[in-house]
């Protein structure tokens, strides 16, 4: 800028801006820029900005910043955008953030992204929350990822829902959660399925329940599955419970128990019914005994027929007593009669 006072270069009208090529601008000291006014910023052109150098964009105060509109800010690079110190993104006002290109935001570093206040992020749009890439959301703090609201976490792809870290899942709220589409439920992994917390398990959605993979289910915590609200029990699709491990299908509390229908009874298989404790056993209701299949009777156990109540005991139908081993046959007379 040759020989210009702060005080000139102050003084240039929105014309006298316009007309200064790319190294006149950046021949501008720090104060020079700091003494630049809204009016004479809104003047420069996208190819002053664009060619603006990250020691002048850097020299311009957040108000500065500020000043500038959607098309100017959306010329800028992602180096130039990276240059900036995380006060001045912090300083950037929502609706500046919101007019980001994708480009723009999957190319903003972490540190940059993480600087983002809870306006900011409020406004991310479907588009630019898509761009985010995994890495980016991977390096997002806790706090980062609770200021998106549920229609933002819902826009999220299932890849990027498999890169949040599992204290990420675990410190989602429950509006957030109840977001989440039965794709992006679908989509997380059994260590984020484990990371979920009761209030969070207890809120899903009954489709939600449905989306949970076997492998997703059986993940879930003994503390989580007890408490399945009866619900999601009745929800459970018979996969689901064919998948479930012993020990989960074991903690199911006698209420649980109690709801499951007869196309669910069918799912378990003769493993699981051995493995049941005759505490468990004597969970299943009288009009559930004899939901169980010819096929299933091998796996009940003599010690888990001794522990049935004589009114379970007795509703056995003909049919089932009719695949019942000596064995069997002489718990059941124990049990009926007990």
């Amino acid at each position: 800028m040759g020989g210009l006072t702060t005080a000139q270069v102050a003084g240039l009208s929105a014309t006298q801006v316009k007309t200064l090529n790319t190294d006149q601008l950046n021949a501008l000291s720090t104060g020079d820029a700091r003494a630049l006014s809204a009016t004479q910023l809104a003047a420069l052109t996208t190819a002053q900005l664009s060619g603006l150098s990250t020691t002048v964009l850097t020299a311009l105060s957040n108000t500065q910043l500020s000043s500038l509109s959607a098309t100017q800010i959306q010329t800028l690079s992602t180096d130039q955008l990276n240059a900036l110190s995380t006060s001045q993104i912090r300083g950037l006002s929502p609706a500046l953030i919101a007019a980001l290109t994708t480009a723009q935001i999957s190319g903003l570093d972490t540190d940059n992204l993480s600087a983002l206040s809870g306006p900011q992020a409020t406004v991310l749009t479907t588009a630019q929350i898509q761009a985010l890439t995994t890495s980016q959301l991977t390096a997002l703090s806790t706090a980062d990822i609770r200021e998106l609201s549920a229609s933002q976490l819902g826009a999220l792809t299932t890849s990027q829902i498999s890169a949040l870290t599992t204290d990420d899942v675990s410190t989602l709220t429950a509006t957030q959660v109840a977001g989440l589409s039965t794709a992006q439920v679908g989509a997380l992994t059994t260590a984020q399925a484990a990371a979920l917390t009761t209030t969070q398990v207890s809120g899903l959605s009954l489709a939600q329940v449905k989306a949970l993979g076997t492998a997703q289910l059986d993940a879930l915590a003994t503390d989580r599955i007890v408490n399945l609200t009866p619900a999601q029990v009745t929800a459970l699709t018979t996969a689901q419970l064919a998948g479930l491990s012993t020990g989960n299908l074991s903690a199911l509390t006698g209420t649980q128990v109690a709801l499951l229908n007869s196309t669910q009874i069918d799912a378990l298989s003769t493993a699981q019914i051995s493995a049941l404790t005759t505490d468990d056993i004597r969970e299943f209701t009288v009009s559930q005994v004899p939901m169980f299949t010819t096929d299933q009777i091998p796996g009940f156990s003599t010690d888990q027929i001794v522990a049935m109540s004589s009114d379970q005991a007795n509703a056995f139908s003909g049919d089932q007593l009719g695949v019942f081993t000596s064995d069997q046959t002489n718990a059941w007379q124990t049990a009926r009669t007990s």
